[in-house]
């Protein structure tokens, strides 16, 4: 079977068999999905293999309660959320503000007292 594909690739135009070979390697490797008739014939195979789940009762109300309340918040245009921390922000850009004041400061006390020496 698998010759047969390859024979029917040969018969393309040379881009359309450059991208056909490439996906059916890709295929061979596992890294390109297989055709849909593949996955049809595992899922027939499944379908009486795996028995039939329900959610319990009680699960169902809650989750239509929960998905109810969300709805009505979502509709009241009230949405909660957690503010952003700004805090971090701001003393890193108070400190930053001291250290230039500081640093400027030093360099005019530095300033005044070359100038004074240079004068006398």
């Amino acid at each position: 079977m698998l010759t047969h594909k390859w024979d029917a690739l040969r018969n393309l135009a040379p881009w359309e068999w450059l991208r056909a070979t490439a996906v059916e390697g890709l295929r061979l490797m596992g890294l390109w999905p297989q055709p849909e008739h593949v996955y049809r014939e595992v899922e027939d195979q499944f379908v009486g293999a795996l028995p039939r789940v329900t959610a319990p009762a009680d699960f169902r109300r809650e989750l239509a309660t929960n998905l109810a309340l969300v709805a009505q918040h979502k509709s009241s245009g009230l949405i909660l959320t957690h503010p952003k921390p700004y805090r971090p922000g701001i003393l890193v850009g108070v400190g930053a503000g001291a250290l230039a004041t500081a640093v400027a400061v030093v360099v005019l006390v530095c300033r005044s007292r070359l100038e004074r020496r240079a004068h006398s």
